[in-house]
């Protein structure tokens, strides 16, 4: 038993330093990412529909009382989406 917890351990050990390899190396493949319009538009396409996630009404009514409750600004949402919408590949490139 103790030899299967430290093979366990071993290996989630190993897949969260590549993950954190992963995520602190980000930068670089940002810098480096030769994407065209369809790819970008594939991006964004992903990105939105991450943000915009099918709710439920109590999910919906759960969602309004944090923001209520917070007080956050319902326009900071919209205009993260717009920011996005109208990132194009020339944009892309000069970041």
């Amino acid at each position: 038993m103790l030899l299967v917890i430290l093979i366990y351990g071993h290996i989630v050990i190993q897949t969260l330093t590549e993950t954190l390899e992963i995520y602190y190396n980000i930068n670089n493949y940002v810098a480096n990412i030769d994407a065209d319009e369809k790819d970008l538009n594939k991006y964004i396409i992903g990105t939105l529909n991450s943000l915009d996630v099918l709710m439920s009404p109590s999910a919906q009514a759960a969602y309004s009382l944090n923001k209520y409750i917070t007080n956050s600004p319902f326009e900071v949402y919209d205009k993260l989406v717009n920011e996005i919408k109208e990132y194009n590949s020339r944009k892309f490139k000069k970041n």
